[in-house]
């Protein structure tokens, strides 16, 4: 099943990175920056900047394992009594993590729950496609979205047109675009609204007052009107409460931030299951 498309392909090229879909039923030894000869006990991205941790990936070395949908985790089993969609971002895919303690997993086995783990994702809009397929076979209980870092291919080009320093007048672009990012996600909604009318979604975002990347549109979920148009449940949470320590990568939250991230999902999503 194809779920990187073209938006998010052509972000990886963009920031010279060979990030990639892998392949159904494969094992490898890492996934996209996240790789075994990673040493990094300093945090390397803008939201992990200046995290020390002081565990050593080492001597706790782990693979990728990719099931039939090309998707990390375990084969999904329709026939399950509790089944979860899981949509995201790399965070949610449980990079420089092993899948077992990975919130998605580990949220999964404390509600006695099956799963599908749709990520990793930078446009929202690049999910619908394979969402809605596997939404039709699957029939998720619960479908729990996580923000991505870009709403549409749009906002994606936008965002990279005015970093490279192309567009003048970005407060005026500002409005129009977040218009237009508002009205997108009311029609994502409006489509998995459609395609699972039984379905209990939710949407899991976020929350910064201080945004580190350079733009406005550096993390589209970030702006406050965004957040206001949201029609399924929200939940939010800090960068503070994940990034407690570092993931293998050096970028993507370690053990102390998934062991806390489950605990608040067991409570968040079991009311549903109640």
């Amino acid at each position: 099943m194809k779920h990187v498309y073209k938006a998010s392909n052509l972000f990886a090229k963009l920031r010279n990175r060979n990030w990639t879909q892998h392949k159904p039923n494969t094992v490898t030894d890492g996934h996209n920056d996240d790789q075994p000869s990673n040493t990094h006990t300093v945090g390397k991205h803008p939201y992990s900047m200046g995290i020390q941790s002081d565990y050593d990936w080492s001597k706790h070395p782990y693979k990728y394992h990719w099931n039939s949908l090309g998707l990390r985790g375990p084969e999904p089993n329709p026939k399950a009594q509790r089944k979860i969609l899981f949509i995201g971002n790399s965070w949610t895919l449980g990079s420089g993590v092993p899948v077992e303690e990975s919130f998605v997993y580990k949220t999964a086995r404390k509600l006695d729950a099956d799963y599908i783990n749709l990520s990793d994702n930078f446009v929202l809009t690049d999910i619908l496609e394979p969402a809605k397929e596997i939404i039709k076979w699957y029939n998720p209980d619960i479908i729990y979205l996580n923000e991505t870092r870009f709403i549409d291919s749009a906002s994606f080009v936008a965002w990279y047109m005015i970093k490279e320093g192309n567009i003048d007048n970005v407060e005026d672009l500002e409005s129009l675009i977040v218009d237009g990012m508002c009205k997108t996600i009311n029609m994502f909604e409006d489509t998995i609204r459609h395609h699972a009318p039984d379905t209990t979604v939710i949407w899991d975002i976020i929350t910064s007052k201080k945004v580190p990347r350079k733009t406005f549109l550096g993390d589209n979920f970030h702006h406050s009107e965004v957040i206001k148009h949201l029609t399924f449940p929200v939940y939010t949470y800090s960068n503070k409460d994940i990034v407690l320590d570092l993931g293998r990568d050096g970028k993507h939250p370690g053990l102390k931030g998934h062991h806390w991230m489950t605990n608040r999902l067991v409570n968040i999503i079991g009311e549903y299951f109640e």
